[in-house]
């Protein structure tokens, strides 16, 4: 059968409604972290697989191919990344492969996007999905600031801070996407189709607009304010002549939303606050000290830098250095990330790998460009948000939504200069390639649920809900393997001591020290320390605080590891 537009159209909905809509809330309790460690990422990831899966299935079934013009320019950073990858090497082959998949999985749920071929008022009502999304992230966040996350129904971790999260675990992300919504919001209603939308979705777009606003206000996120004050102006100039047709609700938009914003103004003053910090220009600044450092990393192996996965290796030496000649810099106690996403790949892939990236940004930006000021205009108000947070954090690490939700923006202005290519299939490769979508997203969805269930049995044996049994599925899946192996290596180091079982600690210490060498993390140099005077109960136990200390100079609780130490065996003060 052939799949008609009204059928692409269906899929189209249905696909991304599930994706943005539905998957997110599919979390758990969680013991947080990064990636598929956080629940919700993990429906995400298998949603967006029978996107991908869709549209695979597409090109087979229409024997076409639609694909942006600037196609091999957005393959210009994943193929960067491999190649850099086989001069350098990497220590972390697991952490690697997922990283790549990761960035190849975007592209292929990019690529399925325009498989779909959707028409402008398929695209425009395709938004009001993201406006909904808006409206329940923002609703829960809004409950957030009067009632505890732990009485909702979301099973998030719990909310003591009264911080409108929703369920992603940093602040700053939930900001970052209200303020793409609330930009979408003005976008939509701009467009001509919403003419013919009902009293019930204007006060949909009404509640999310004003809620988004509150939201935005009592976050406290640099982050989202600076994002609406460039996103929402942005808009409103580039489709003033659009928005005219609606200025009305335009104008009770903008005044409840002010009454809202107003309303969530408690956070306004942490925003001045670390606003006028980081506008000091002092070391005492964290964010600032992290930049220099590095900066300083990348000046070590410019070219290819320090490989995928090298980050917190080259970190901790240039961290070092930096803090013997400024000891008064304020320094985290432990960095895996630069708050930087350019930093970071410069570090890891160093110079050939940013300027890939560079090239990819220049080819979505000319196609920004020529869409023209009215449509481009509000195209780049809509991707400013989350494209400047990736420049302050890592929100891509901690939520797969905020990378779909970008992605599917990128195609808004990529569609309008797409090509379309005829292939000519043998029944037998068109039923091999229905078999690979199906294999795709069967195969995803399998390793999804897996993993979903070994995060869920091991969150329940760290909150004692379930036995040491319960870490074998972790360790059977190649993502949280190594997790699960910490749990349970580090599970047996204190059973061990309290056994007095010397043997098994010795196995510890030697696991330990072989695992620093490709991950130096503060947590192993504190366990290395409590394993070694164990095995040395005479005061000779402290030769990892010595060597701990000398990675991380500036971490407070191996200063206090090693005074202890000190103290015990007279060593020279730190």
């Amino acid at each position: 059968m052939i799949a008609t537009p009204k059928i692409r159209k269906t899929a189209f909905y249905y696909s991304l409604s599930v994706l943005f809509l539905f998957s997110p809330f599919l979390t758990q309790k969680n013991m947080g972290g990064l990636g598929l460690e956080l629940p919700y990422n993990i429906p995400l990831w298998a949603s967006a697989s029978w996107v991908m899966a869709i549209g695979i299935a597409l090109v087979a079934n229409n024997k076409l191919i639609y694909l942006p013009r600037a196609w091999l320019f957005l393959c210009a950073f994943p193929t960067t990344i491999i190649v850099t990858s086989l001069i350098t090497g990497s220590a972390h082959p697991v952490s690697w492969f997922f990283r790549e998949l990761y960035i190849l999985g975007g592209l292929a749920f990019l690529f399925a996007l325009f498989q779909f071929n959707p028409k402008q008022k398929t695209i425009d009502n395709a938004l009001l999905i993201i406006v909904a999304a808006t409206a329940l992230h923002a609703l829960f966040g809004t409950l957030q600031t009067f009632v505890l996350a732990e009485n909702l129904p979301i099973w998030s971790k719990p909310n003591n801070g009264w911080s409108p999260k929703s369920i992603f675990q940093q602040i700053n992300v939930q900001a970052s996407f209200i303020a793409t919504g609330a930009i979408v919001i003005i976008y939509s209603i701009s467009r001509p189709s919403f003419k013919a939308k009902g009293a019930l979705v204007n006060i949909l777009m009404a509640f999310a607009f004003a809620l988004s606003m509150y939201v935005i206000a009592a976050a406290g996120s640099r982050v989202g304010l600076l994002s609406v004050l460039i996103g929402i102006p942005l808009t409103l100039i580039s489709r003033r002549h659009q928005l005219k047709a609606n200025k009305r609700l335009l104008i009770a938009f903008l005044i409840t939303g002010t009454i809202a914003f107003y309303m969530g103004g408690s956070g306004l003053q942490r925003t001045i606050d670390k606003s006028a910090k980081l506008a000091s220009n002092s070391y005492a600044n964290a964010r600032i000290t992290i930049y220099k450092i590095g900066s300083e990393a990348i000046k070590e192996k410019p070219l290819v830098g320090h490989g995928i996965g090298g980050f917190q290796k080259a970190w901790n030496k240039h961290a070092a250095l930096f803090y013997a000649q400024h000891p008064e810099a304020s320094i985290p106690k432990n960095v895996t990330h630069p708050h930087n996403e350019l930093l970071f790949w410069a570090i890891e892939g160093g110079i050939l790998t940013v300027l890939a990236i560079l090239i990819t940004i220049a080819s979505i930006g000319a196609a920004v460009v020529k869409c023209g000021f009215q449509r481009g205009g509000a195209y780049a108000a809509m991707l400013i948000p989350i494209t400047l947070h990736t420049q302050v954090e890592l929100p891509f690490y901690i939520s797969s939504f905020h990378w779909f939700l970008w992605l599917f923006l990128i195609f808004l202005p990529l569609r309008h200069l797409m090509k379309t290519a005829s292939i000519n299939l043998s029944a037998a490769a068109t039923k091999l390639i229905y078999a690979v979508a199906l294999v795709v997203a069967i195969s995803s969805s399998v390793f999804m649920y897996n993993t979903h269930s070994a995060l869920s049995h091991m969150v329940g044996f760290m909150l004692h809900e379930e036995p040491m049994e319960a870490l074998q599925p972790g360790l059977e899946n190649l993502y949280l393997k190594r997790e699960a192996e910490n749990i349970v290596m580090i599970t047996s180091l204190f059973s061990s001591i309290s056994s007095n079982n010397l043997e098994k600690v010795d196995n510890f210490k030697k696991w330990a020290t072989n695992y620093i060498k490709h991950r130096p993390e503060p947590r192993m140099y504190e366990l290395l320390t409590i394993a070694s005077k164990a095995l040395n109960p005479d005061g000779k136990g402290c030769d990892a605080a010595k060597i701990a200390l000398s990675t991380y100079p500036y971490n407070k609780n191996i200063q206090k590891t090693y005074e202890a130490c000190e103290i015990q065996e007279g060593l020279p003060p730190v």
